[in-house]
């Protein structure tokens, strides 16, 4: 499973640092609390929302996605900067691994879509 992650964020490596993707399980942990949040914002998107208003179509999936993006964007900014104590990691190597978390987050909320949004009473059309 660490190697999934670290093959995933290894697309991003010119955003970030070897050193952050090399130090200790920091892909896997990013990569499971990243998939988690997505499946909760969708979860709650389709099953808690599941409204047939605005919200709930497709504009509101689209904004759905932005605040998963947002909070992914901060969740990996937060566990590079933690790892970066003791290492010679900058700034924007971490910044660079938030951006790279949150398009992983981006994808992850398109293809879990497909699979979350089929028991849905009334979203179950939306986005697509």
């Amino acid at each position: 499973m660490a190697d999934f992650f670290y093959a995933i964020y290894e697309w991003f490596e010119s955003w970030t640092s070897n050193m952050l993707l090399n130090s200790g399980s920091l892909p896997l942990v990013l990569g499971i609390t990243t998939f988690a949040i997505t499946l909760a914002t969708l979860v709650v998107f389709y099953y808690l929302i599941n409204s047939t208003r605005w919200w709930g179509r497709t504009p509101g999936w689209f904004i759905t996605m932005g605040i998963n993006s947002v909070i992914a964007l901060f969740v990996g900014l937060g566990m590079a900067l933690s790892e970066r104590t003791s290492k010679d990691i900058t700034d924007i190597e971490c910044w660079g691994l938030g951006f790279a978390n949150m398009v992983v987050a981006m994808i992850a909320f398109v293809i879990f879509t497909f699979i979350v949004k089929w028991w849905s009473n009334n979203a179950k059309n939306v986005p697509f």
